[in-house]
């Protein structure tokens, strides 16, 4: 078994192979190929150190970056079927190989590597595009079909991995990141609507990138090149019950069935993801999902490690007091006491955080604004330090089971959507005049679920958005500028609730969250910066069956009352301690607020407003200098948008150190 990066490249000349002289000399184009294969899969080097495989063919060029888990010689890649006419790179792991290995063998497939990924050319051979639905597991692929001229790539379900791609007039590219595809493709530009989508999110949502004409596919997508034209086509999508079923899921009689199910689902999960032979751990916070996975992997044996990061307690600089600590290493300590595991820990300042951050935005690969990857990187790093070659993360049960206090909202907008409309339109413009909370959640309660949710956790609204870009003048791309006069946010999200329009809010809520912020978010920082570390992450909560199952539970097994997963703390009585079963969810403790406010202040103020900044020309200083100087609790969300900047401002500034991309900015 093994991760890794990959890469492609794929000529275009006539459907009968013969040379389309207006692309030039046919060997010229075929070398280019092959150099560009290798520039990318240089960059790709981090996601697979143990070797570099590459292919070429007349009219393909394709390979991988390899990081061995275990398994040899035979996860070397590309790996082909038994005559050579169907060849494969893959990213990822499949879990039912062994199952579907026996199947194919029977039929009267060879095998000629252990390899799990060599399952999937045989699959194809079988059953032609349908192959996907056969497989459980987390990869994105890239297959080449020689006898047809077919080039399929295809994305896991969820999009634990992320596959990128590009079309000039040579040639389809298609890489593992975006940082490789930017390197060898000449004349790239920012693209105005990725980098809208990412002002009111804090991440762009597939398929589009901050770059203009790269394009990542969507999880749950296959994508298909024949003669010479790209199309996409959704394979699978979240099935949700029917209106009816959920109301006859509410009934008490089954839940304690659902909850036994659930159980097995979850110590399934964990086992088949397990990695034995090899060093491993949890990432531990001492919430319920980590603790979940350490005490699953405990029952069945596994001697795992323990990380937990955690940072100094920054200096209040206006009253001089000490905030509350920034760390969970107490409650994390508890847990692994209890199961009587190895834990490291380490405390981080915020110095070496900022004097990291550049490097740390770099890894991110794509401008993520979650303050969640700082202290995510540095678990990596502590993990790389104790030689671990695989880790393993609770993501996945908050967007399944409703644990973020977000869908806490619930609640109050069924109560108040039983007043009349007019009631509450009044109510909330008088709040409004006098500047009182909660205008907000009326606001929402007049509206439909994509008119205002913005996922987990949004960035700027529409009228921030309007603030933050209002006077431009010609130093905005007109890209952008076509774009600030509508909010795109919101057209996205209504096409993504698109069919759950009908549900209930929470599963509506849900729905997105598991189509948006959960790949191109959570997903999209922990990959990366996994990889940036030479780690395999393992997300044993998203397993096919196990996501299968939750999505037809009725949202009651979810959210009951304001407690959040209640299914799940079911399920999990007498395997997690009890100090850990009811403890409230807390997350990654950032200090952004703190930082940006006190220690980070004149850094952050500087690298935004300076006269070299390159997002700078695009926002209006007097707009970003207002957001310094919130007061009280309107700093926590002054914060989030600073911070939105911030990170825009130095991946785009190290994006630009690619001289062989144009920008937005060159173009000012």
């Amino acid at each position: 078994m093994k991760v890794c990066g990959v890469a492609a490249v794929l000529l275009k000349w006539g459907a009968q192979g013969e040379q389309d002289t207006a692309l030039g000399p046919m060997n010229c184009i075929q070398n280019q190929a092959s150099q560009d294969l290798q520039d990318m899969l240089e960059v790709l080097v981090h996601r697979g150190p143990d070797g570099t495989f590459v292919e070429s063919r007349d009219k393909i060029a394709f390979g991988m970056t390899r990081l061995t888990i275990v398994g040899g010689d035979d996860g070397k890649q590309p790996i082909w079927n038994e005559d050579g006419s169907i060849g494969l790179v893959c990213n990822g792991e499949i879990y039912n190989y062994q199952q579907l290995r026996r199947r194919l063998v029977a039929q009267g497939h060879r095998f000629s590597t252990c390899s799990d990924v060599e399952v999937i050319v045989h699959l194809y051979e079988a059953y032609g595009e349908a192959f996907v639905h056969h497989l459980r597991g987390i990869f994105a692929l890239i297959l080449w079909d020689e006898g047809k001229q077919i080039l399929l790539a295809a994305r896991d379900r969820l999009g634990v991995k992320p596959l990128y791609y590009h079309e000039t007039a040579t040639a389809f590219y298609f890489a593992s990141e975006l940082k490789a595809l930017q390197g060898v493709l000449p004349g790239l530009r920012g693209d105005g609507q990725g980098l809208a989508l990412y002002h009111a999110y804090r991440f762009t949502p597939a398929p589009h990138t901050p770059l203009s004409h790269v394009y990542k596919l969507s999880p749950g997508f296959l994508a298909k090149v024949e003669w010479g034209k790209l199309s996409t086509i959704s394979y699978w999508q979240p099935v949700l019950p029917t209106l009816t079923k959920q109301a006859k899921g509410r009934k008490l009689a089954d839940r304690w069935q659902r909850r036994d199910t659930l159980r097995g689902l979850l110590r399934d999960a964990v086992t088949i993801q397990m990695a034995p032979g090899v060093t491993s751990g949890v990432f531990l916070s001492g919430g319920l999902d980590s603790t979940a996975l350490l005490a699953m992997q405990r029952e069945l044996g596994e001697k795992s490690l323990a990380w937990t990061v955690g940072f100094e307690q920054p200096a209040d600089l206006l009253r001089g007091a000490v905030r509350q600590e920034y760390d969970e290493m107490a409650e994390a300590r508890s847990v692994a006491d209890h199961f009587g595991v190895r834990h490291h820990n380490e405390v981080i300042a915020a110095r070496e955080v900022w004097d990291l951050l550049p490097q740390i935005i770099a890894d991110l690969d794509e401008p993520v604004a979650d303050p969640t990857a700082l202290p995510l990187w540095f678990v990596c790093r502590m993990a790389q330090s104790d030689g671990a070659r695989v880790v393993f993360s609770g993501e996945g049960l908050d967007e399944l089971f409703a644990g973020y206090e977000v869908y806490q909202q619930v609640a109050w907008l069924r109560r108040l959507r039983r007043v009349p409309r007019a009631w509450r339109l009044t109510v909330m413009h008088e709040l409004e005049r006098r500047n009182l909370a909660g205008s907000g959640v009326l606001g929402r309660s007049l509206h439909p679920v994509w008119a205002w949710y913005r996922g987990v956790s949004g960035a700027f609204t529409e009228a921030e958005v309007r603030e933050l870009f209002h006077g431009f003048g010609s130093g905005l791309h007109h890209e952008i500028q076509s774009l600030i006069d509508l909010d795109p946010a919101q057209g996205y999200a209504r096409r993504v609730l698109a069919p759950v329009a009908q549900h209930d809010v929470l599963t509506q809520l849900l729905y997105f969250d598991i189509k948006s912020w959960l790949p191109d978010n959570t997903l999209s920082k922990s990959d990366r910066i996994s990889m940036a570390h030479g780690l395999e992450l393992r997300v044993p909560f998203l397993d096919d069956h196990l996501v299968d199952f939750a999505l037809q539970l009725p949202v009651g097994d979810k959210l009951r009352g304001k407690v959040g997963k209640a299914l799940i703390r079911q399920a999990l009585a007498g395997l997690v301690p009890e100090f850990v079963l009811h403890r409230k969810k807390a997350g990654f403790p950032v200090p952004i607020s703190s930082w940006l406010f006190g220690e980070w202040q004149t850094w952050a103020k500087e690298r935004l407003l300076d006269s070299q900044s390159l997002t700078g020309m695009w926002h209006q200083h007097q707009a970003v200098e207002r957001l310094f100087l919130a007061e009280g609790s309107a700093r926590r969300r002054s914060a989030r948008l600073i911070w939105t900047l911030l990170t825009l401002e130095m991946w785009w500034s190290q994006a630009h150190k690619t001289k062989r991309t144009g920008f937005i900015s060159d173009n000012a």
